[in-house]
């Protein structure tokens, strides 16, 4: 299977951030993102450039990954920013196909290029395919396990 992964900067006109809306309707496990998050204005200054898509060679989305640049929560003067990864999310049809992996290798990558040599997500503690996914593929470990249910997950720290 053919596809491409583009920055999501190549994506700011309105036909794509329609589609973007609608994939993440579709495939989201919550509920999804306005076009609006897609978009340079959303407040997050390097996020069009640390976030991809993937899609087929005929232009069908069928993955997403949204990073940004964050500071730690305390002592954010002397610890260095690190990449947020928001959302990974693939089209299920075309999950096996190396799709995430390749998403978040170029945002991680991407991000190095702006010293964001840690990394970081959520993930839901149910999640155990995500989990495994982030472990085995990209060597991140669980940090902590908070109230929400959710996993906090690190990587470079």
């Amino acid at each position: 299977m053919e596809y491409r992964i583009k920055s999501l900067s190549e994506f700011q006109n309105d036909r794509h951030l329609k589609e973007l809306e609608e994939f993440s309707k579709n495939y989201w496990i919550s509920s999804g993102w306005s076009k609006e998050h897609f978009t340079e204005q959303s407040g997050y200054p390097l996020k069009m450039k640390l976030s991809f898509i993937a899609q087929t060679i005929q232009e069908e989305i069928i993955g997403l990954v949204i990073c940004s640049e964050k500071q730690h929560e305390l002592l954010k003067c002397s610890m260095d920013p690190y990449l947020y990864i928001h959302k990974l999310v693939v089209n299920p049809d075309f999950r096996g196909h190396s799709v995430g992996y390749n998403l978040l290798d170029q945002s991680i990558k991407e991000g190095e290029r702006f010293d964001l040599y840690e990394q970081q997500l959520n993930v839901d503690e149910w999640n155990t395919h995500a989990i495994n996914f982030y472990i085995d593929c990209f060597n991140f470990e669980l940090a902590e396990q908070q109230s929400t249910g959710k996993c906090l997950m690190k990587r470079g720290y």
